[in-house]
């Protein structure tokens, strides 16, 4: 996860992100069993809103803001990022569950619908497979 030299730095900050793997590794492994769940007999219209919330408002979302920040602000693009480069970033923001999982419970109404939402956010993984085949060819 650290760059080689990043090993060598003994900052504040490095000496931090060091402490910090293991604890943040086990929170994040603890939500995944207590939020993670989903039920594949949930499936609704909720579960398909959901998908398509991620895997296409979400990548259009930041390609929009990217666009904006790019032609009304005037800001450049950071070397060594083109179209291709956003696209790719844009399609890694569909795999963020963390923040609507945490937002699900207060979006939506419990039951059936929130079980049907939960699911769209575990399916919403199946774009790994769509990601890392666009990343070979």
């Amino acid at each position: 996860l650290f760059a080689e030299a990043e090993k060598l730095l003994h900052d504040p900050l490095n000496r931090l992100a060091h402490l910090l793997v293991r604890p943040v590794a086990l929170v994040l492994f603890l939500f995944g069993l207590t939020c993670g769940g989903a039920d594949f007999a949930a499936f609704a219209p909720t579960t398909i809103v959901m998908i398509a919330a991620l895997w296409i408002g979400k990548p259009l979302g930041v390609l929009a803001g990217a666009a904006a920040a790019w032609r009304l602000l005037r800001l450049p693009l950071p070397a060594g990022i083109g179209p291709a480069t956003m696209m790719r970033i844009a399609g890694l923001s569909s795999l963020a569950l963390t923040a609507p999982a945490l937002a699900l419970g207060s979006a939506i109404p419990g039951g059936a619908m929130a079980e049907a939402a939960r699911l769209g956010l575990a399916l919403g993984l199946l774009a790994i497979p769509a990601l890392l085949l666009a990343r070979i060819r």
